[in-house]
């Protein structure tokens, strides 16, 4: 994103769905110290999906941060309802952690 568009991070909504509490308020704190004011935080369920989407928020959400076990299958389903339920963008996170990678 460009230094000249206008973009407020106070007047954003965030949803962060994650199934781990102490990650989601790992992210939730992250997120607020970096400007976002709106953070609201679910288990990665999605009744709690649905409850959000289907009006119990005055506001839509602008991002998805979405925690993802990639090895569930569980969790590649909710992935895809997700999307089904919401057109918005999706950040997708995961715990691994791959030395190979180092």
């Amino acid at each position: 994103m460009d230094d000249n568009e206008d973009f407020d991070r106070a007047k954003m909504h965030l949803a962060i769905l994650h199934n781990v509490p102490s990650q989601r308020e790992f992210y939730k704190l992250a997120l607020q110290r970096a400007g976002f004011k709106q953070v609201s935080v679910y288990a990665a369920a999605l009744d709690a999906l649905e409850q959000h989407i289907n009006g119990s928020q005055e506001r839509p959400v602008d991002l998805m941060l979405y925690g993802i076990l990639l090895d569930s299958d569980m969790s590649w389903k909710n992935l895809r309802q997700i999307r089904n339920q919401y057109d918005g963008p999706i950040l997708i996170v995961t715990e691994r952690y791959d030395k190979q990678v180092e």
